[in-house]
């Protein structure tokens, strides 16, 4: 077994050859990688051979069989399967270059943030706020998730907006400013999603993430709604919340809420987040690569969803969820997508390695491949 420091030679080992341009060398390194990678030797430093890969596919001297087959190694470093059943499609005019679905799962249901926001809810806070704490803290202790707790708010503000309430319920802006400030600086999908997606073009993220800070050059659809715009439930119409918890409305003035719905209560939307689904259904369908990230079951219900927006001829990445690979593997060979990826993750590493030349763009394979990589053709 090699450690980190033999790993170290080995990238040197790499650059030496490229900065000589001593194919001879270049060769033997690939080989040497791809024995000691068959001997369960761990390789730790993903970003560095990346990098690697994607200077190699720039190189004008390399030969093309050299970059190939270091293309090979590094994606049975990372866990890669590809497929190539026919030519990538264009992205649709206007349309996004790459949509990434991580919405799977709400971060309301996620008991590591619960317990960031109970412990938030004992820091000292006003006076006024005191009820609304202890109430909250109640919940908690019955088992209320921040899911439950998210849509039972949206029901009380609506029933105070219709005049069915008695005033309207004085915890729920002790709950939206925990929710901001337990999911402060939080951004869609795993972290180096932003790095790996530099460059692309036009990309959408879908998220459950009621984020508060999206990424510069990534547009965010948050199908779960987002604590940086409010909601007015009596005008039913959305507006930036400025990072107020309750904003005025622009139409009647009255008090608007910040909107987080979880996706899995999504039979139940106002109409600003049925336009967010519908935006992110235009998206899905407009998009020449997808990006799935860590997938339910393809029968899950929000699976099921996002599966019939996909047009034939796509190339499809599928990234973490092991458990699940396999059935969506089959479901998205029977729809015909041009190009499938599989692989463990971890998902910013992968991703980054398959834009940046793991993934052909060229002519179909007749025959499927473990790594399928197209030539890439020499100037």
């Amino acid at each position: 077994m090699v450690d980190v420091f033999d790993e170290e030679i080995v990238l040197r080992r790499f650059e030496i050859a490229l900065k000589r341009a001593d194919w001879r060398m270049f060769g033997d390194a690939v080989a040497r990688l791809g024995e000691q990678l068959a001997g369960g030797s761990p390789f730790a430093r993903l970003a560095d051979w990346r990098e690697l890969v994607r200077r190699s596919g720039e190189h004008e001297a390399l030969p093309a069989a050299l970059a190939d087959a270091l293309r090979e190694v590094v994606a049975r470093m990372l866990d890669v399967d590809a497929r190539v059943l026919g030519l990538p499609a264009q992205a649709a005019p206007g349309g996004p270059a790459v949509v990434v679905v991580d919405l799977w799962r709400s971060p309301l249901l996620d008991p590591v943030l619960r317990d960031a926001f109970r412990l938030w809810l004992a820091r000292p806070g006003a006076a006024s706020a005191a009820a609304g704490r202890r109430r909250l803290a109640a919940w908690l202790d019955d088992g209320l998730s921040l899911a439950a707790i998210a849509t039972r708010a949206q029901l009380a503000l609506a029933a105070d907006a219709a005049g069915l309430a008695a005033g309207e319920p004085a915890w729920a802006d002790v709950f939206f400013a925990g929710l901001r400030a337990v999911t402060a600086g939080v951004l869609p999908g795993p972290a180096g999603l932003t790095e790996a997606l530099d460059g692309q073009g036009p990309v959408v993220v879908l998220t459950g993430d009621p984020v508060t800070g999206p990424a510069a050059g990534i547009e965010v659809l948050t199908l779960g709604g987002a604590l940086d715009w409010a909601y007015c439930q009596a005008c039913r119409e959305a507006a930036p919340a400025a990072g107020a918890i309750v904003a005025a409305c622009p139409t009647c003035g009255g008090p608007a809420w910040p909107l987080v719905a979880p996706t899995e209560t999504s039979d139940w939307l106002p109409p600003p987040l049925r336009r967010t689904w519908e935006q992110a259904a235009d998206a899905l369908r407009a998009a020449a690569t997808w990006v799935v990230i860590a997938p339910p079951a393809p029968d899950d219900p929000l699976a099921r969803w996002v599966l019939e927006r996909l047009p034939a001829d796509r190339r499809v990445f599928v990234i973490g969820g092991e458990e699940h690979q396999r059935a969506w593997r089959v479901r998205l060979e029977a729809a015909g997508v041009a190009a499938l990826v599989t692989s463990k993750g971890p998902a910013a590493d992968v991703l980054a390695y398959l834009l940046t030349g793991g993934v052909p763009a060229g002519e179909p394979a007749e025959a499927v491949a473990r790594s399928g990589f197209g030539k890439k053709k020499r100037r």
